[in-house]
């Protein structure tokens, strides 16, 4: 075994543990030892070596994971390999916990206070073989100064860890923090374009990734309340020349909006290069109607694209209308998001956000083929590696003060009705015994506190957006820098749910670096 599985089988049998608060939602989880599953042990360790291996490619990787690891293709697994190169380094101890049946996470740790989650599936009917798997960073604890205190001085915390990522180059975007619907705390940072050098501002559009599913959601309901879909319509009523009979005849919106309808979205690079070229939904279509399923429908969950392009589909069908123009009449329109939209990467009057990325030395991005491990350390364009234009999947525009709106529009009536929303973030998928995704909104909890939202990510960009019901907290991050959203989320969303920051938000706070 190399370095990192020997470290991995000391950790397994208590030779290396991680304590520290950074840790307190893995406190109920099961550690796993070495003699409990020999060969669990080595298929964790095996998979951890590819990461941290320097002649490591997609293809390896590839290899040693099962279908459910697919979706996204070599790009997500090359994004995951530079998540752990940018911010990792290799690990000083780590241990193998269980988090449910199948399901586990190798927690390792990388440096003083410096935590990674690996999460993966596993399971012996797949010989071993990884499935799903992610890699997050942990949170860090308050400082010591704010640690103790019961009203929490959090706008000085958040504003301190952001002036930090700042400087060293490690975000561009905007952050907006709301109580009960009012900002708090709103932060722009870098530039939206490093050729002309203009710089960001709190109303700057930014690429959202999957978060505007929502807005498919959103659409997909409202003609549900108008009486012109059901929840439990077949796709076929509604596209009944649709070539894929098994989807045309068992899969139902219900399904489509879980993702539990089996669907994949790009079965190949050739699927993907399409994905990217189209401008119409009759497109997308074309590029997801002949690939198998993953698995019979309702039997499984599986995050899928697919799903919301073939809803864009039936939106169009029932109303007779295009989809882009009825989400921008229905939605943006009526919440007020004048700063939002699916503009095409060509336009140079939207003012939004150019994406920025770091290659790989070597491959070639434009195809999705990375070369080595190591990074160059300077910002590149995404230029070439997104869509012409977004889809009812992802790829839309949104200012951080839009989506606050939007938030506002959905809890105040003035897109749905109540209990039509509450269906929307009701959760359909459970993990570990806790929600994790409703209708094409994400369901979660932090700190025992419920939250709903969606993230999205692509080469360039990454955009996360959550809203506290019951603590008044919603929490909007984008950045056109690829991986650098996602980390500040979760950390805000762990200081904001930790029930100790009440008296301390009542001042607003902004800047821009």
């Amino acid at each position: 075994m190399k370095l990192i599985s020997r470290i991995l089988a000391a950790a397994f049998i208590g030779c290396a543990s991680i304590q520290g608060s950074a840790l307190y939602a893995l406190q109920n989880m099961e550690q796993v030892a070495a003699t409990q599953s020999p060969k669990l042990e080595a298929a964790a360790s095996r998979f951890l070596d590819l990461f941290f291996d320097e002649q490591v490619t997609p293809a390896k990787i590839m290899a040693a994971v099962d279908s459910r690891a697919l979706e996204g293709g070599t790009g997500r697994i090359e994004g995951l390999l530079r998540a752990l190169n940018n911010h990792f380094e290799r690990p000083e101890s780590i241990n193998l916990l269980k988090r449910s049946n199948g399901h586990y996470s190798l927690i390792l740790k990388t440096g003083q206070n410096t935590y990674a989650d690996m999460r993966m599936e596993i399971s012996e009917e797949t010989g071993f073989k990884v499935g799903a798997f992610q890699v997050t960073p942990h949170r860090q604890p308050l400082s010591a100064e704010n640690a103790g205190k019961s009203d929490i001085k959090l706008i000085d915390e958040i504003d301190t860890y952001m002036e930090g990522l700042a400087a060293k180059d490690e975000f561009s975007g905007t952050v907006l923090i709301a109580k009960d619907g009012k900002p708090i705390y709103m932060t722009f940072i870098g530039e939206a374009d490093k050729a002309t050098g203009r710089k960001n501002t709190i109303d700057t559009p930014i690429n959202l990734g999957s978060m505007n599913k929502t807005w498919t959601s959103v659409a997909v309901a409202q003609l549900v309340e108008r009486g012109l879909l059901d929840w439990d319509d077949l796709v076929g009523k509604h596209l009944p020349t649709y070539p894929n009979a098994k989807v045309r005849d068992k899969v139902t919106l219900k399904m489509l909006l879980s993702h539990r309808s089996g669907l994949q979205a790009f079965a190949t690079d050739a699927d993907f290069d399409a994905y990217r070229k189209a401008t119409e939904i009759s497109d997308l279509i074309t590029v997801i109607s002949d690939n198998a399923l993953l698995f019979e429908p309702d039997t499984a969950f599986q995050y899928s694209n697919a799903g919301p392009m073939l809803l864009g589909a039936i939106i169009e069908a029932v109303t007779g209308e295009d989809y882009y123009a009825y989400v921008r009449k229905n939605i943006l329109e009526v919440a007020g998001m004048t700063r939002s939209g699916f503009f095409r990467k060509t336009n140079e009057q939207a003012g939004f956000a150019r994406g920025y990325f770091q290659p790989s030395q070597g491959g070639d991005p434009r195809r999705r083929r990375p070369g080595k491990l190591t990074v160059t350390g300077e910002w590149q364009p995404n230029y070439t590696m997104i869509g012409l234009q977004g889809s009812p999947a992802g790829g839309a525009y949104a200012s951080a003060p839009d989506l606050l709106r939007f938030a506002g529009a959905l809890q105040d009536g003035t897109l749905l009705k109540p209990e039509t929303f509450q269906k929307l973030i009701t959760p359909q998928e459970i993990r570990d015994g806790n929600p994790a995704y409703g209708y094409l909104f994400i369901t979660q909890e932090e700190n025992g506190h419920f939250y709903w939202g969606h993230n999205g990510g692509a080469p360039g960009i990454q955009a996360d957006f959550s809203h506290f019901p019951k603590l008044g907290f919603t929490a909007i991050v984008l950045s056109n820098y690829g991986s650098a959203a996602l980390p500040v989320s979760r950390q805000i969303r762990h200081w904001l749910s930790m029930g100790k920051t009440a008296k301390d938000l009542a001042g607003a706070s902004q800047s821009g670096t």
